[in-house]
């Protein structure tokens, strides 16, 4: 669920520029991102149902300089 203003959701091909309150649904293994558009700090809550880690997360693209490739 989105918080705050300000944020551009993006879910496979598709991006909404989201209001608080706003909910999505991810399946897994679909690509998706949340990129902060706004002059203010973003926040979203994020729900996972089932069991899930890190190790499940494997990044297509990032703008801090993470790994794309899990070191696992």
């Amino acid at each position: 669920m989105v918080l705050d203003p300000g944020l551009l959701v993006q879910i496979g091909n598709r991006s909404v520029e989201a209001n608080p309150g706003d909910e999505f649904i991810v399946s897994a293994e679909e690509p998706h991102r949340i990129k902060n558009v706004g002059d203010e700090r973003g926040r979203v809550l994020e729900v996972a149902y089932g069991y899930t880690t890190e190790e499940d997360t494997f990044r297509l693209q990032d703008d801090y300089g993470r790994p794309l490739e899990p070191d696992w």
